[in-house]
Formats: C-alpha cells, structure tokens, sequence
C-alpha cells in the first residue's frame, strides 16, 4: 500500500511538472521558439509576449550545434518581441534552438526545440 501511494505522489508530481514545462504561459504570458529548414538554411524564431502591455522583455535566442553555440541572437521590447532569423546549416546534422527570456527582469523557463536537418 506504501508504494502504490509513493507511486500516485511521484505521478501526480510528473505530470504537475509535465504541464508547467510545456506551457511557459502566465496569465497571457507565452514564449514560442520555432526551428524548421529550406534546404541547408535553419530558420529561427521566437515569440514571446507578457501579459501586460507595459511588460519589458528581453530575449536571447541560440541556435546551438554539436552542443556549442552557433549563433546568438537577442531583441527586447514592450508587451511583443518577435525574432526571426536564418543560418547556414549542414543537411543530416542536429540542431537546438533555444530561447532565454526575461519579463519585468525575472527569468522565464528555457524554451527549446531541437530538429535534424533534412
């Protein structure tokens, strides 16, 4: 009976972690990273909003490769930032973008999404 209720606890925990983690959203507050390809060029994205209009956000956005950052790239603004940006990439080979975000200065969880180039 002890285990079955340690179970359910660790269960009930996981899932709670599950759904924080997928969702970066607060009260409207989301962070979106997006990485899809054309050919040999990786496009990187990231948007990201607060919940408020006078919410101040900074983002930094990395396209990592072989673990080692290959490109960074940052933007800040009020309420909406949007980034959008392209690097060469080799065809077979694995990529990550993540994306750092802050909102009224207190860090937001880190978004990734990693993809192979075709």
């Amino acid at each position: 009976m002890r285990k079955r209720i340690i179970v359910l606890i660790l269960v009930v925990i996981f899932a709670f972690t599950v759904c924080v983690g997928a969702s970066a959203s607060v009260k409207g507050q989301y962070i979106y990273p997006s990485l899809s390809f054309s050919g040999t060029t990786a496009i990187c994205g990231a948007e990201v909003r607060g919940g408020n209009s006078n919410d101040q956000i900074s983002v930094t956005m990395r396209l990592w490769h072989n673990g080692l950052v290959y490109k960074t790239w940052e933007g800040s603004g009020t309420y909406r930032v949007t980034l959008n940006e392209t690097a060469a990439a080799v065809s077979g080979e694995t990529y990550m973008l993540s994306v750092n975000v802050k909102i009224n200065g207190v860090t937001k969880p880190l978004e990734a999404v990693t993809k192979v180039c075709p």
